[in-house]
């Protein structure tokens, strides 16, 4: 654990990073808490997750081997306050509320990073990030066990299960890039076959390490010179990874699967913009849920950030 956070540490913000390296004038990096949870369709607790996931930060070794370095305090980390949600908001009030933190976050170029709450926040991320950034476009990577490509679930287009159908509606979505997808219905099937121009999707064998391996060679060649925005439901991961999740699904992505995804994002895409992370729900009495998914957004913010790898 580094010095300064030693003898000054933030028990509020990510990492509990303390002054000057979470001063919001300053920062590269802003994370926003969005503790959303509205359309959960099987376990609960999503909206816990944010929390779960700063108090987690707090016990994070900032020192990172591959980079030699501690990159947190060269970047620096600024934690908002979590947006607040009364009961029974409607769902475009939320996710306009949503777009207007993000917005004012890009606005500024910082790289953010949005604490789910349920994956229906997705939208209304991305579109903060367009309204702060129009007339450009992003592809989107897509980390998930479910291929959230319904048009409706329940009768609600807004569902946590049509997030990326969301997505490739809004105009500034270029193309869709998905990975450890292992459970979909007949339509979301469909809807893959029929638009190969749009969404490319990686099941999770099939991201399995062997030497036929192709997906790195053609991530990186679809994201050269592109603008990305990367979205990552925590049940992508196989839950011996991450067993804190609504709706968890066997045989997920590996560690370093995801981790290596991260990496062929910032070696090949112009920029990444941001991200936002959903869908934890921790577990009482089984708190390396939340520890596992805050160290691994540490690992991938100083991966995909702009220069954030760069040696100290």
């Amino acid at each position: 654990m580094a010095e300064e956070r030693e003898t000054g540490w933030d028990p509020g913000s990510f990492l509990g990073l303390a002054m000057p390296y979470c001063d919001c004038r300053t920062a590269g990096a802003v994370v926003i808490p969005a503790p959303y949870e509205a359309t959960v369709s099987y376990g609960a607790g999503a909206g816990k997750g944010p929390a779960g996931i700063l108090g987690a930060s707090r016990q994070i070794e900032l020192y990172d081997r591959e980079l030699d370095s501690e990159p947190a305090l060269r970047y620096g980390i600024h934690t908002e306050p979590p947006l607040a949600f009364a009961q029974g908001e409607a769902a475009g009030a939320v996710l306009g509320r949503i777009a207007a933190r993000v917005a004012a976050a890009a606005e500024k170029r910082r790289f953010f990073l949005v604490l789910g709450g349920e994956h229906g926040i997705s939208p209304g991320v991305f579109a903060g990030l367009v309204r702060a950034r129009p007339n450009e476009r992003f592809d989107i990577v897509h980390l998930d066990a479910h291929a959230d490509l319904r048009d409706s679930y329940e009768g609600n287009p807004r569902s946590h299960a049509c997030a990326a159908r969301r997505l490739l509606d809004n105009p500034a979505c270029g193309f869709l890039w998905q990975f450890g997808i292992r459970s979909l219905c007949a339509g979301e099937a469909a809807f893959i076959r029929k638009n190969p121009q749009r969404v490319r999707t990686w099941f999770a064998e099939e991201t399995i390490p062997h030497p036929d391996a192709d997906w790195r060679r053609e991530l990186a060649k679809g994201l050269a010179g592109k603008k990305v925005f990367l979205t990552f439901d925590v049940d992508a991961l196989d839950p011996a990874v991450v067993p804190g999740t609504g709706t968890p699904e066997p045989d997920g992505l590996a560690w370093r699967t995801a981790l290596e995804i991260c990496r062929v994002v910032a070696d090949s895409a112009a920029e990444t913009a941001g991200m936002d992370a959903v869908e934890a729900a921790p577990v009482p009495g089984l708190h390396y849920s939340e520890f596992n998914i805050a160290k691994l957004l540490y690992l991938m913010m100083s991966r995909l950030m702009p220069g954030a790898a760069a040696s100290s």
